[in-house]
């Protein structure tokens, strides 16, 4: 615990003191305060407790900011990788079924509309089409990844089940 005060001197005989707190000495008054902490900001100097600066922490902490500074260089390396990913491609007959999988759904109609167009329509159990040819896609490729051979079967042979 630390405190400061005044500058203390021993009663001397002959003086007086006139209220706590205050002493008269050759005619002038000197407040006393006493200030009682336990805080190590109570002693600093106004110099040594300026506002911090990002260059003064950088400058300070090297490694940190390294670290930092490359956790941040990852996350926008993902994010980047990310908004710039692979894209699928056009759907055609070639297209296997582990890329049918992550097809978006716009692709699949359209490609589905494309079968229609070149092959006919599939069996009238799988629904109408467009979506009928979804459907047979769907559960054929569903068995080619039961069967393990996702990455060889094409969506025509998904239709056909000829894989």
């Amino acid at each position: 615990m630390g405190y400061k005060s005044g500058p203390l001197k021993g009663r001397q005989p002959g003086r007086r003191r006139s209220q706590a707190g205050r002493r008269r000495d050759r005619g002038q008054l000197e407040d006393r305060v006493l200030i009682v902490t336990t805080s190590p900001w109570a002693t600093q100097t106004a110099a040594s407790s300026a506002p911090w600066t990002i260059r003064g922490l950088i400058a300070a902490h090297k490694a940190a900011s390294l670290f930092i500074a490359a956790l941040c260089a990852v996350t926008v390396a993902i994010f980047v990788l990310i908004a710039l990913g692979p894209k699928g491609g056009a759907v055609t007959d070639s297209t296997t079924c582990a890329r049918w999988g992550s097809t978006n759904v716009n692709g699949q109609d359209a490609y589905a509309r494309l079968y229609v167009r070149e092959h006919g329509p599939v069996s009238p159990l799988w629904g109408p089409s467009p979506g009928g040819v979804i459907n047979a896609i769907n559960a054929g490729c569903y068995e080619a990844f039961g069967e393990d051979v996702s990455d060889t079967a094409t969506v025509v042979q998904a239709i056909s089940r000829s894989f």
